[in-house]
């Protein structure tokens, strides 16, 4: 699926896409997004690379993202707390005041049972594996929260073949939004 398509609630379209938001009530998960060299195959690095270039493209576009940033602040999962998170992720954060908060693997994504956000943002690499993961996770803590795929922003471990991580069918909690060819609203 390229990054100006969408599958929400079920439905592909490529018309630009206006998707409302409440950004008090939305969370934002990076998956995987370590320094370079964590890795121990180089290209993932590339990969790490292709995500935060293309998150920061969308974020600086999008105001009302990033006030859901300033209140929410980025979650990275990472593969163990020792991990550094990608840098320049990290300054392109604490440049625009969001908060980075580090979360191993297996955490709660600090979400709390009693109120759950509305939406759950997921980017990083391994879409195909990590993500889809961390969506099905999102979403079985609550149906009230809808899990987005930040089309665009995410790498496959497995890039042909990536056994349909980009049709989020799996989940009707879960749409998969074209990050190039939308605008979040509130």
């Amino acid at each position: 699926m390229l990054a100006s398509q969408h599958n929400i609630q079920g439905h592909y379209t490529q018309r630009r896409l206006e998707y409302l938001i409440n950004p008090v009530h939305t969370t934002v998960i990076a998956s995987d997004l370590t320094e370079p060299g964590y890795w121990p195959d180089p290209a993932y690095d590339l990969h790490i690379n292709h995500c935060v270039q293309r998150f920061i493209e969308f974020a600086e576009s999008q105001p009302v993202f990033v006030e859901a940033l300033h209140r929410q602040g980025v979650k990275m999962i990472m593969p163990e707390l020792s991990a550094q998170p990608e840098p320049t992720l990290v300054q392109w954060c604490e440049h625009n005041n969001v908060e980075v908060r580090v979360l191993q693997k297996n955490s709660n994504y600090d979400i709390y049972p009693y109120a759950p956000p509305r939406h759950a943002f997921v980017f990083g690499i391994h879409a195909d594996i990590c993500v889809q993961q961390h969506i099905r996770a999102l979403t079985s803590m609550s149906a009230y929260i809808r899990g987005v795929i930040m089309m665009g922003a995410t790498y496959a471990l497995y890039p042909t073949g990536a056994s349909g991580y980009e049709m989020p069918n799996f989940n009707p909690q879960c749409d998969a939004l074209g990050i190039h060819n939308c605008e979040i609203v509130k």
